[in-house]
């Protein structure tokens, strides 16, 4: 049973909980109409397609067959008397009005639509649809055009509903978070080194330089490692139910998900934090000068000030505690509860060579993490 068919059915139950309290739609939205294979193999199923036209009556844009829809098929699923050739009365046209005003809003390809207008313009319905006609030509050329010649016509390629090849929307859910992790770390390093180390590298003194290079491509190198770790771990065994399922994704969801970037923005944030104050540490540690021409500058470089202060608590840390900012910065960031945190912990249990994590408890060291709670480093929009 899809989401909507599950929306749809807790309705007719009064159950409006669920009808108007869950996320998943979105990941239809955002993630699955991007795969137009697996999107029309979810199509092909009758209770999938007849569940996905009705759920569009109750989304932000409407359409010019809405009247349609409301009366011809979900009135008579209320009251029972649905046949099956009402589904068929979705003609091409019609559902090439549904899926253009869908692609408009709720499925827009984030990305294609900032190449063309750039990231200034974020909200698709201020634009008229002559404003947004070469935005409009791509997506019906990338998605409509290619979903409707596979779907159509729906008598012959409308399957029942006990086809084994049905689609299955718990792998479609996994695969999304396991792709919202690997995003999110790959754009914390990314960011890292296009724009943050950047602006480290004009802040410093040219004599740390070298040294805070090196040291942030040991520690992305870790990075790299735990976001491979993180993935084979939790979304690649059989105790993704138990443990990713219901550890991880609520610290993805609590991490300020952007559907429309599947990123995970807190995580992210956590990451170049922890790059930049593993990287920090172990330049002022390896350069005794540095110590010297780093304190000059905490307090006389107002606009700089929060990044040394950071500095300042960060270097304080003996080198086993480094290891620990990750997780108190995740803890911060995340809201992370102390299952969701011994679980990090536990998934993070790296080889020496990672120089990251070894196996203590985050609780009996977080006494000595105390910073990081109301401090930001806004020159790198922390």
């Amino acid at each position: 049973m899809n989401i909507f068919e599950k929306m749809y059915k807790s309705k007719k139950e009064q159950d409006l909980e669920l009808f108007f309290m869950t996320d998943i739609p979105k990941i239809y939205d955002q993630y699955l109409t991007k795969d137009i294979k697996n999107f029309v193999k979810f199509l092909r199923k009758k209770d999938n397609f007849l569940y996905f036209i009705m759920s569009m009556l109750y989304r932000g844009s409407q359409f010019h067959n809405w009247e349609f829809i409301k009366y011809n098929l979900v009135n008579p699923y209320f009251i029972g008397e649905l046949r099956e050739q009402d589904i068929y009365k979705i003609d091409k046209e019609m559902f090439y009005d549904i899926l253009l005003k869908y692609y408009k809003h709720e499925a827009k390809d984030s990305d294609l639509y900032y190449a063309f207008y750039g990231q200034e313009l974020q909200v698709s319905m201020f634009l008229t649809d002559e404003s947004q006609s070469e935005y409009l030509e791509e997506i019906k050329k990338l998605y409509i055009l290619p979903i409707i010649d596979k779907l159509y016509p729906l008598s012959e390629k409308l399957q029942n509903n006990n086809n084994n090849n049905n689609f299955d929307e718990d792998e479609m859910i996994k695969l999304f978070y396991c792709n919202v992790t690997k995003n999110s770390f790959n754009s914390a390093i990314i960011n890292f080194k296009s724009n943050i180390m950047p602006k480290c590298l004009e802040i410093f003194e040219p004599s740390i330089n070298k040294d805070f290079i090196y040291f942030s491509e040991i520690i992305i190198k870790g990075i790299e490692y735990l976001e491979d770790h993180l993935s084979k771990k939790v979304f690649n065994n059989q105790k993704y139910t138990s443990e990713g399922a219901k550890k991880w994704i609520p610290v993805l969801e609590k991490s300020e998900m952007r559907f429309a970037h599947p990123i995970a923005m807190l995580l992210k944030k956590s990451l170049e934090q922890y790059i930049f104050g593993y990287a920090i540490k172990y330049t002022v540690e390896n350069n005794n000068s540095s110590k010297v021409i780093l304190a000059k500058n905490f307090h006389f470089i107002s606009e700089f000030s929060p990044i040394f202060d950071f500095i300042n608590e960060v270097v304080k840390l003996k080198r086993s505690e480094i290891n620990y900012l990750f997780f108190k910065l995740l803890s911060k960031n995340c809201n992370m509860t102390d299952k969701e945190i011994t679980f990090i912990i536990n998934i993070f249990l790296l080889s020496d060579d990672s120089k990251i994590v070894k196996k203590q408890t985050y609780k009996l060291l977080e006494k000595n993490l105390p910073f990081i709670e109301n401090g930001s480093c806004d020159i790198f929009q922390w």
